[in-house]
């Protein structure tokens, strides 16, 4: 590491604190004459977006102030300390920009590669220094000369363009994972559609819609449906195969006074994300507690309806878990033995199923849901064989999703330990390629 020296980030890059421009100055239209102005939310994970951009008048940019090709655009200030100092490389390719007044743009010397540069500002040492400057301060500001002040090695610029360009290349991986999860989400929700409307048929393929083979199907109160298909409310579903719905415990009978650190989960309506319940911020409550309240704890298979507020959230109990209790502000539901929960609770937030909760939910200020409501609801039911395919095509959906997820978390850990390796010299770039 003797070829590497000790200097400050001010050595590689210096700052250019961004104006402000007056009400009167901006502009509404995109033209030769305009400079897309940057604010603090176009910058993100060492990347500029140009969602949702101001514009101001190119001739009242100074040329100092207009952004080159491969600047960093650096929030200065703003109400969370964890936002201050987030950086964006600015790419040759985007429209002329500029920054606005809590923003800075730190441009890299002629002598320092422009991307290991813009690396330094997505580091480990980096936050430490700021968070180290913002501690105690009533003010989220920065100067910038309290960037340019942070110490470091430097190494060589050959080894810095190296460093650049592994880390490069991980980008380059995180990048096309996270574009194959965005296409995986849409591919997802019209399968998810398709799979609830048409269902499959006895050969596990998709059924063609109706246009393709109208003779499939039939007229029904909620619109074409699949000749096999019946349809009724799931209350008579309920009554027929013996599942039930319940209210969770009201308010008095827990309290907020009762939660633990490690306890039984007790889901409420805010825990509940797309079918599957977020443990993040769960309350919980003793063991003996839960056993109180026995005939609210949930088992495999059951349902969590929400009782107010957002109606269409609905989670299926998996046998993780088996044994939490419905909170307060839900519904459960125990399926009939002809009925697949997983199913059910996908079908249940279609939009012919949701038009049908909230045309007969109760409350003005905060719509509420209750069992004679969720009983009404009218639901095309397939068979139940039929209805556990369906289930299985969109929990394997899912999991792709949930591996590309999974992989994308990994890659980033990853590029973590690079940076921190690489960046401070641990480990040389040069055995590495090798």
């Amino acid at each position: 590491m003797s070829e590497w020296m000790r200097g400050s980030l001010g050595e590689l890059a210096s700052g250019v604190r961004g104006v402000s421009y007056t009400p009167n100055q901006l502009q509404r239209f995109i033209s030769p004459e305009t400079v897309v102005l940057l604010r603090s939310n176009n910058i993100k994970g060492g990347q500029v977006n140009f969602d949702n951009v101001q514009l101001v008048p190119s001739h009242i940019v100074s040329n100092e102030q207009l952004a080159q090709h491969g600047d960093i655009a650096v929030c200065m200030s703003n109400g969370s300390k964890a936002l201050v100092g987030k950086s964006g490389r600015i790419e040759g390719n985007e429209a002329p920009c500029t920054v606005g007044a809590f923003c800075s743009i730190f441009r890299p010397h002629t002598h320092a590669d422009e991307k290991f540069v813009s690396y330094i500002f997505q580091s480990g040492a980096y936050r430490r220094h700021l968070d180290i400057i913002l501690a105690g301060s009533a003010i989220n500001n920065l100067r910038n000369s309290d960037v340019e002040a942070l110490s470091l090695e430097i190494p060589p610029r050959k080894e810095q363009r190296l460093i650049a360009h592994i880390l490069d290349t991980l980008d380059t991986q995180i990048q096309k994972t996270e574009a194959l999860i965005a296409k995986l989400e849409k591919v997802k929700e019209g399968l998810l559609h398709d799979l609830l409307t048409r269902g499959i048929d006895e050969n596990g393929r998709l059924r063609p819609s109706p246009e393709h083979a109208p003779e499939l199907y039939k007229e029904s109160p909620l619109g074409l449906i699949p000749r096999e298909w019946s349809v009724s409310t799931l209350g008579e579903r309920l009554s027929q195969y013996g599942g039930f719905i319940q209210t969770g415990p009201f308010g008095s009978q827990l309290h907020a006074e009762e939660y633990v650190r490690e306890g039984v989960p007790v889901v409420m309506p805010q825990d509940m994300r797309d079918i599957e319940v977020s443990k993040e911020n769960i309350a919980q409550i003793t063991e003996e507690r839960a056993e109180d309240l026995a005939r609210h704890r949930v088992g495999e298979g059951d349902l969590l309806f929400s009782r107010r507020g957002d109606l269409s959230r609905c989670s299926f109990m998996s046998s993780s878990n088996k044994g939490w209790l419905c909170g307060t502000g839900c519904l459960l539901l125990r399926p009939a033995e002809h009925i697949d929960g997983f199913w059910l609770a996908n079908i249940y937030k279609l939009s012919a199923i949701q038009s049908q909760v909230y045309g007969m939910a109760v409350g003005s200020t905060m719509v509420n849901l209750n069992s004679t409501i969720l009983k009404n609801i009218v639901i095309p039911f397939p068979a139940f064989q039929e209805q556990s395919k369906i289930a299985e095509a969109i929990k394997s959906s899912k999991n792709k999703i949930f591996e590309e997820k999974n992989i994308l978390s990994k890659l980033k850990l990853q590029k973590i330990g690079l940076m921190d390796d690489l960046l401070t010299g641990r480990v040389r770039v040069t055995p590495l390629l090798d």
